[in-house]
């Protein structure tokens, strides 16, 4: 039974390779990592442009004093204005500790791809794959003769998700491998035993520095990344659910799309709305946790976060198995 198994997941994994969904997430990465590349290059010249100086501790002053005038407007949205006092006893901290927050190198890169591609690029990536595990299937016709086959649907189903679990790394690697060498050939690969400041909180509408800490960049991107493969493998579970819902891949990415997309809205423009944290995409970018920002969410904690999104995979995965088991997902 562990062989027929075993040669259920290697089936999945050999149509997943000869369908080319990895090699579209590859050419996207192969696009979108010299994006913002060069764009971290710009912004880089650009402020040593402006300031006459490569010097950190004169760049971080220089954006101290920048936030500091941005809340001397009196129309500053308060959920921004909250988020740059914070910000800006965070850069203190940077300079007290004489840590600089933005050094340059491949791996402080690929530390601020996870970051800003925590909770859109990377969840897009996952969501290819996982929908096209069921949905590619079915339009081609396929997922029929698997049913067919002397197997039950349970062993099917539990196939296609050590599939969906199992694949999500693979993302990730591919993602902090072509992040690292891309962006190496521009910053330098060096860096990884560089000192990161993390350990803040927020209490309220302050932040708390009483216990921040240093570790090296290593084991930050380490921590980092494991809060991705989290919010990476929820968000697989939904993307399965999704597909089992509807027919066709479009209209099952579409959904998905749709929900990611909307947790970004809310986010950036509805803050305040604090029902919101309920819904899983608003519960994406753990990694404000770990840096020590502001929540998206007023109220959110990462103790709920995690919890929550922790519920909608259950929830999903729990859903794909009845529907898949259950009913004519042909």
């Amino acid at each position: 039974m562990m062989r027929n198994f075993y040669a259920l997941v290697y089936n999945e994994f050999e149509k997943l390779y000869f369908r080319r969904r990895l090699h579209v997430v590859f050419l996207l990465l192969l696009i979108l990592i010299p994006l913002f590349v060069y764009a971290q290059y710009k912004q880089n010249e650009t402020v040593q442009k402006r300031l006459g100086s490569d010097d950190w501790r004169l760049q971080t002053t220089q954006l101290i004093a920048d936030n500091e005038n941005r809340l001397a407007a009196s129309r500053l949205p308060e959920e921004w204005r909250k988020w740059l006092v914070m910000r800006n006893e965070q850069l203190r901290t940077y300079l007290a500790l004489d840590v600089n927050p933005n050094a340059p190198g491949a791996p402080s890169f690929v530390k601020a791809f996870m970051e800003q591609g925590m909770t859109l690029f990377i969840p897009l990536f996952v969501m290819i794959v996982s929908i096209d595990l069921l949905s590619g299937e079915k339009s081609e016709g396929t997922l029929r003769a698997l049913l067919l086959q002397p197997v039950g649907r349970s062993q099917v189903f539990l196939a296609k998700g050590v599939t969906l679990c199992l694949s999500v790394p693979v993302i990730l690697l591919l993602v902090a491998g072509l992040a690292y060498l891309i962006s190496g050939l521009v910053f330098g690969y060096r860096g990884w035993t560089l000192p990161l400041v993390t350990g803040f909180s927020v209490r309220g509408e302050t932040l708390d520095t009483s216990r921040v800490y240093l570790i090296p960049q290593w084991r930050y991107v380490l921590e980092l990344y494991g809060l991705g493969w989290y919010v990476s493998t929820v968000v697989g579970w939904i993307s399965f659910f999704i597909a089992s819902l509807v027919r066709g891949s479009s209209a099952a990415m579409g959904t998905v799309f749709s929900f990611l997309l909307a947790g970004e809205i809310l986010t950036n423009y509805a803050s305040s709305f604090r029902e919101a944290k309920y819904i899983f995409s608003t519960n994406l970018d753990l990694s404000v946790y770990l840096s020590g920002l502001m929540p998206p969410i007023e109220g959110l904690t990462p103790s709920f976060a995690l919890i929550n999104l922790g519920i909608w995979g259950l929830l999903a995965c729990i859903g794909s198995y009845l529907l898949f088991t259950r009913s004519d997902v042909i």
